[in-house]
């Protein structure tokens, strides 16, 4: 992303080298996060929508119905339930394999867990980037 000049947040590569794993991901999230906005800022919020995961996973139908009437798209309601209940909303992002939220939780906990120092320092650390660069924290022109 930076040496395609996508966006800058006011680091030199010098910084970025310097820069741990945890807040190297922090500032490709906080960039993905400026460049939707920026679409939504140039294209406005009737071209343009956003949805995090946490919604995604939580409501499946609602996200799935407000995609469908974004789209203009007129889908079978037993294709619909077909959808949520076997297709991507159930399936583990990088095996294909079953995956329900509970899962998800579990696995989320996981990975949090033996890092949470890090995670709770970073996230302040991203927090003070994002205001710094005007970058909301919260997909904004939300589908739902």
């Amino acid at each position: 992303m930076r040496s395609q000049n996508l966006t800058d947040l006011g680091f030199d590569d010098q910084q970025y080298f310097g820069q741990t794993d945890l807040q190297i991901a922090a500032i490709c999230w906080l960039a993905h996060m400026k460049i939707f906005q920026d679409l939504i800022d140039r294209l406005g919020s009737a071209r343009v929508r956003t949805l995090d995961s946490e919604t995604t996973v939580e409501m499946p139908h609602q996200v799935l119905e407000s995609a469908l009437i974004f789209l203009g798209l007129d889908v079978p309601e037993d294709v619909r339930d077909d959808i949520v209940r076997k297709g991507a909303f159930r399936k583990h992002s990088k095996s294909g394999d079953a995956f329900s939220r509970e899962e998800r939780r579990i696995e989320q906990s996981k990975g949090d867990a033996p890092h949470a120092d890090e995670i709770e320092k970073v996230s302040l650390w991203a927090h003070q980037i994002a205001e710094r660069n005007a970058i909301p924290l919260r997909p904004q022109a939300s589908l739902l």
